[in-house]
């Protein structure tokens, strides 16, 4: 039997963080400040050789990367902006089994 998925569900693993240890995030020098923003998929265009949000450019692509992505259009898209870097991902429909 096959499970299907509710459009834009988001599927992340989850730890148990035991609380009787050290907690070595509470007293780091290293803090990152994350921001992150989710794309509207039917805004993006994806060209020969780069991929286009709003008219303006991600990110650079290869002509096999091109061959892959225009494959499907459903595409889930995320930016991570994390201190100076930028992190752009493209989540394609998933298939199987979900857990709420």
């Amino acid at each position: 039997m096959e499970n299907t998925l509710a459009i834009n569900t988001e599927i992340e693993r989850r730890f148990l963080v035991d609380g009787r240890g050290d907690k070595p995030w509470r007293n780091t020098v290293d803090i990152r400040h994350i921001t992150q923003y989710y794309l509207d998929s039917n805004d993006i265009e994806f060209h020969e050789t780069v991929i286009n949000y709003r008219g303006v450019s991600l990110v650079s692509i290869s002509t096999e990367e091109f061959q892959i992505l225009t494959k499907t259009n459903h595409w889930v898209s995320r930016m991570r902006v994390q201190n100076d870097s930028v992190i752009f991902t493209l989540k394609g429909k998933r298939h199987g089994v979900a857990t709420t």
